[in-house]
């Protein structure tokens, strides 16, 4: 008999637990109480077991779809961005969106990867105020440097004489102080020998950034910019200089209106950027104010350099390829390597979860703490950083999940992938008059 009293409340306590495991979020009812914004290609990273409605508590959709009131979205329990660049958003729709979480108490989370966070040019937009992390990455926090050296050419045409300055900028103000920077102007002056032409001159010399307003200020200097006939010694030059710096990541980004291509066709070309290519540094191209011949070429010099080939044809594309090219290079804004998880001492919020068991993460985004902001999973070892962290933004709950946790088979065949999303939610469906974190 005290036999069967003991199986039987094993068997009780076994139900117990297994119920709790599978118990639905209640808070999350309603068809659409969550709203999931992510690419074109992207599916939705939570499991939508864990909901009453199934699958239908989470609407998907894409950038271009998000209201631009919030109004029309603090209908919503929360509001989640996955892994979107910064540039797929208007600045009506990063305003809606915050005033949603702050005004109206909607949660917000972020999910990490290369369009995320800083890789994916969230700095200095209303998404990072709202954020528990800042895009500021300390440089001793810092993974990876990048050196990223300009190579610029005139205009030709008054309506396109600001965009060389404009990209610049941009590129400027998305790198940290422990990154290299520089901007070489093609001043070969259209000779008709290619020989007689010099190698360039580094208007703004490849150095660590210190100051971005010195940055911009120079820039803005800018005048009686050359057009070359040939790209291959200001590209030889950028490379050499961006070697000398160390940097684990080296960039060189081309912009001009490719119209080398008439004097100096392929030429040398191929050989050169195969040379670059294999010393680990990657070329980019930027083409505007083109002809198909034009951007032909420039696309040319992008695939023989491993790096990407853009074309601007309005002065708003300009911001968007900058968003673009440095996601793409995000290496210098992304923790990598495999990375064990460990949860914080001292905090419950995944109490149960065992995280020895976890798969290695093989990358994450760098960011840093906010001072009223919590940390509630790290990294291991001595150089531990945030993987997710948490706070508030006026009314509403706010998490920045510094990852990908759907980005791998090796996650979502995991245990506890659905109890870890389980924890994550529970806390994001607290009452929005609750001020607890």
């Amino acid at each position: 008999m005290r036999q069967n009293s003991l199986f039987a409340a094993i068997l009780f306590l076994i139900c117990t637990l297994l119920s709790a495991a599978i118990r639905p979020v209640s808070a999350f009812q309603t068809g659409g109480a969550i709203l999931y914004i992510a690419g074109p290609d992207q599916k939705v990273g939570i499991p939508t077991d864990l909901f009453p409605n199934g699958a239908s508590a989470i609407k998907l959709i894409r950038p271009k779809t998000v209201p631009a009131s919030a109004e029309e979205l603090k209908k919503y329990n929360l509001i989640v961005i996955d892994n979107v660049r910064a540039s797929e958003f208007s600045r009506v729709q990063m305003r809606a969106i915050a005033i949603a979480c702050k005004e109206y108490g909607v949660g917000f989370c972020m999910i990490g990867g290369r369009n995320s966070f800083a890789s994916g040019g969230y700095r200095g937009t209303q998404i990072e105020e709202m954020l528990p992390v800042s895009m500021d990455v300390k440089p001793d926090d810092r993974p990876e440097s990048a050196a990223v050296a300009v190579v610029i050419e005139e205009a030709e045409v008054q309506a396109f004489e600001t965009w060389p300055k404009e990209f610049c900028k941009l590129t400027a103000s998305l790198l940290e102080p422990c990154d290299w920077f520089g901007v070489l102007d093609c001043n070969g002056s259209f000779l008709p020998d290619p020989k007689s032409e010099t190698e360039g001159q580094w208007l703004v010399p490849l150095e660590l950034v210190h100051d971005t307003d010195v940055l911009r200020f120079k820039i803005e200097k800018f005048a009686s910019l050359g057009d070359p006939s040939s790209y291959e010694k200001f590209l030889r030059n950028a490379h050499r200089e961006v070697v000398k710096t160390g940097a684990k990541v080296k960039h060189i980004i081309l912009v001009g209106d490719g119209d080398a291509i008439y004097e100096e066709g392929v030429g040398k070309m191929p050989g050169l950027l195969k040379a670059i290519k294999a010393a680990g540094v990657t070329v980019s191209t930027v083409a505007y104010n083109c002809e198909k011949p034009e951007i032909k070429f420039m696309k040319q010099i992008a695939d023989l350099g491993g790096g990407r080939a853009y074309v601007a044809l309005t002065g708003k594309d300009i911001a968007n390829i900058v968003s673009a090219d440095m996601s793409a290079i995000g290496q210098s804004v992304m923790r990598t390597g495999p990375t064990r998880v460990r949860s914080v001492e001292g905090d419950a919020t995944f109490n149960g979860i065992d995280w020895a068991a976890s798969p290695p993460l093989s990358e994450s985004n760098a960011a840093s703490l906010r001072p009223d902001a919590a940390v509630v999973l790290a990294t291991t070892g001595s150089g531990s950083g945030p993987l997710i962290a948490r706070g508030r933004f006026g009314a509403g709950r706010v998490t920045a999940i510094l990852f990908q946790p759907q980005g791998t088979q090796s996650w979502i065949k995991w245990t506890d992938y659905s109890a870890f999303w389980r924890k994550i939610l529970e806390w994001h469906a607290a009452s929005r008059d609750n001020p607890a974190l």
